[in-house]
């Protein structure tokens, strides 16, 4: 039988120690990517590695532009970064929500008053009406069918 001494038999203690903490740590990282291999391709793409949200803002704004805010940023967030002009309708917006990877952000202006305190016709701090929402009607008459 092999005699060791104190020390030689503390170096193959350590050795040995290091050799399984490494086959742990090897066997724990396939085990991870066997896990994501098996989730759904979807809802694997949906989840932002950098911790990062993009968003565009756009409108009455000095400039306007795609900005990346962290994870839980805020509208008003966003629209502080582009610096909002002094006509900009905030009121308009939900300055408190949560916003989304690749939302988009239009800062509307002001409706502008005429003399007798009505809002003009113009239509510059109205929202367009959504065209793709159940229950719009489009008005428009498709060419060759006009009434």
């Amino acid at each position: 039988m092999i005699q060791l001494d104190r020390k030689q038999q503390l170096v193959i203690l350590l050795l040995a120690g290091i050799i399984l903490f490494g086959a742990g740590y090897r066997f724990a990282q396939v085990k991870d990517k066997a896990a994501e291999k098996d989730r759904p391709a979807l809802e694997a793409a949906s989840e932002n590695i950098t911790g990062e949200l993009s968003v565009h803002v756009a409108g009455a704004v000095a400039r306007p532009g795609v900005y990346n805010l962290p994870q839980g940023a805020r509208v008003i967030d966003a629209v502080n970064k582009a610096v909002p002009l002094a006509e900009a309708d905030l009121d308009s917006l939900k300055l408190a929500s949560k916003i989304t990877d690749g939302q988009d952000i239009y800062v509307f202006l002001k409706p502008v008053a005429n003399q007798d305190g009505s809002a003009t016709g113009d239509g510059q701090g109205m929202q367009p009406a959504p065209t793709n929402t159940p229950g719009t009607i489009r008005t428009s008459p498709l060419p060759g069918n006009s009434p």
